[in-house]
């Protein structure tokens, strides 16, 4: 640490801050956003300008033609590339504009881990960044080789699968200089308990860190024309069956139109408005400002809790399997469990059921609360 000759303090963020993933992007903001709130005057605040050089491939618009369904991508890729160029230029833009970077930037870790060790407090979280099956999983996100810093990880996730011995020898060597460490599942907090035999928590998404006006104002950053009348916004990120049936059928019966933010090449030849175009204030401003949102993806739902729309949720199945879980635990803090849907239930659903926001953000204030302290705690350090 180079900063205590002129008392100012350095904090780093690493993580995915860089994804095309809308999720990526808004909690990496929020992170910065929310410690930038806690930490006295005299800190700089910057999330690390790394990007694995795995992730940058995968948001090329073009990609290297390996079986039929890179062919399908490039070919939807091509018919589409001035929106999706657009889409790229938004999401630089929302960097830009509202994530103050690391002074130095890029791809190189070797030249990049060297610099780290002048900040004062390096916070890992939140995104993936712990899923060691992920293809772009890369160890600068577990500190290794990172010796003088002080060290917090605040909202990892370990992904969906469970690690193999050589994979926990990793964590347990990685992780062993942590100071704290908080995660965004309760069962990556369980499992990191046992395998580091230390008391390991579980702190909300960042999203939730910065409050709704926050949210607004990235909402007015927005480079995009809201419908003049109500709407439905649908984003899809999976093939669930009946999900593209039932807000079809949402739209049918309510008189509005559909907006779909394009993830899924299954919705692209669809009827319905198409955004292939949006970024993160996009993808913020079109929830803040929906009738309804019809999601399976657990960023449309927190952005629908914090705006106080009208939702629903869907999954494969109503257990509290790993793909759902985090989906399910943050309804059920909400008392709105009733808002998932199935392949089995979303006919049964009536769209005109009463949602209790109030009630929802009472219950949801405590767990919030309690994360805000524990980050607060973990950066005083």
């Amino acid at each position: 640490m180079t900063n205590s000759c002129n008392n100012r303090r350095r904090i780093g963020i690493l993580t995915y801050h860089r994804a095309e993933n809308y999720g990526s992007a808004l909690q990496a903001y929020a992170l910065n956003a929310a410690i930038r709130d806690m930490a006295p005057e005299n800190t700089e605040v910057h999330t690390i300008d790394y990007i694995p050089p795995a992730q940058q491939r995968l948001y090329h618009i073009f990609q290297p033609t390996r079986g039929i369904m890179d062919l399908a991508r490039n070919i939807h890729s091509l018919a589409h590339c001035r929106s999706l160029r657009k889409k790229k230029r938004h999401f630089n833009s929302f960097i830009s504009r509202n994530i103050p970077l690391s002074p130095f930037h890029g791809t190189d870790k070797a030249r990049i881990i060297p610099l780290l060790n002048e900040y004062d407090i390096l916070i890992c979280g939140s995104d993936q960044i712990w899923n060691m099956n992920c293809f772009d999983f890369d160890r600068i996100y577990t500190l290794h080789g990172i010796h003088g810093p002080a060290k917090i990880a605040y909202a990892p996730s370990l992904g969906l699968s469970r690690l193999s011995s050589e994979q926990e020898k990793t964590l347990l060597n990685d992780l062993s200089e942590f100071s704290r460490i908080a995660t965004r599942e309760p069962t990556g907090a369980s499992y990191l308990s046992a395998l580091l035999k230390r008391q390991v928590f579980n702190t909300c998404d960042p999203t939730m860190l910065i409050s709704k006006q926050r949210w607004l104002d990235i909402a007015n950053q927005a480079d995009i024309k809201i419908p003049d009348k109500g709407y439905i916004l649908s984003y899809f990120i999976g093939n669930i069956d009946g999900m593209r049936q039932f807000s079809a059928r949402i739209s049918r019966e309510s008189g509005m139109k559909e907006v779909v933010i394009i993830k899924n090449l299954r919705d692209i030849c669809s009827g319905r408005t198409r955004r292939l175009d949006a970024g993160p204030a996009e993808f913020i401003s079109l929830i803040a400002n929906a009738g309804m949102v019809i999601t399976d993806s657990f960023h449309a739902t927190i952005f629908s809790l914090i705006f106080h729309r009208p939702f629903w949720v869907f999954t494969d199945v109503l257990d509290n399997s790993k793909p759902n879980a985090r989906i399910m635990d943050i309804l059920s803090m909400a008392g709105m469990p009733d808002r998932m849907l199935t392949p089995d239930t979303h006919a049964r659903a009536d769209r005109n059921a009463p949602l209790d926001f109030a009630d929802a953000d009472r219950r949801l204030a405590t767990y919030i609360n309690q994360s805000r302290q524990w980050l607060s705690d973990a950066l005083s350090l």
